[in-house]
């Protein structure tokens, strides 16, 4: 997309032909065309996170207000989260059994919003209230086996959020990436 934008500048700067006219765009093979995955709306989320069960409510409710990806939800341990400051450390990633560094590669702090910072309290109350077995690991959102080292696998979200907008009859499908976008929007 950069080279054929680069090509179309330069013919336009020297008065030629674009010679990306002839070029076909990539085509996708294996898959019918999918429609975009859009934001939601403030009323669309807030039906969403009404849907949510409780068990997995603490989870979905910090993707959509920290933008997060789901191996970095996964990869999160309490002492990334300073309630009393209102910040969480984002430094670690799952990623197909390994906990490394995020994405970019980068350590970055998100703010809590009030809201989240009582959902995460709550949970964390339940947490040493049922005396989970991963207490001892840190892991603010762990697989409730020791089959995998605790660490849940992104998709069991997608899971969750697709069950949640059936139940809402949502006609966009939610993804994390979409609770992402969703975030950056609004903060727009």
């Amino acid at each position: 997309a950069k080279v054929r934008q680069l090509c179309q500048d330069a013919s336009a700067d020297h008065g030629l032909r674009d010679p990306t006219e002839r070029v076909p765009p990539p085509r996708c093979y294996g898959r019918e065309k999918v429609r975009e995955q859009r934001t939601l709306s403030p009323d669309e989320l807030r039906a969403l996170l009404d849907a949510i069960p409780g068990a997995w409510h603490a989870e979905v409710v910090t993707a959509a207000m920290t933008g997060m990806r789901p191996g970095e939800l996964y990869a999160l341990t309490w002492d990334d989260v300073d309630l009393r400051r209102g910040s969480i450390r984002v430094a670690r990633s799952h990623h197909r059994g390994e906990v490394g560094g995020t994405k970019t590669g980068a350590e970055r702090h998100l703010p809590i919003p009030s809201r989240l910072a009582e959902v995460l309290r709550s949970h964390r109350a339940r947490m040493l209230r049922e005396q989970h077995p991963a207490l001892h690991t840190g892991i603010v959102f762990p697989a409730s086996e020791d089959g995998r080292g605790w660490y849940r696998l992104p998709q069991s979200l997608r899971t969750v959020l697709e069950r949640a907008r059936v139940a809402i009859e949502l006609d966009v499908r939610v993804t994390p990436q979409v609770l992402r976008r969703t975030l950056n929007t609004q903060l727009v």
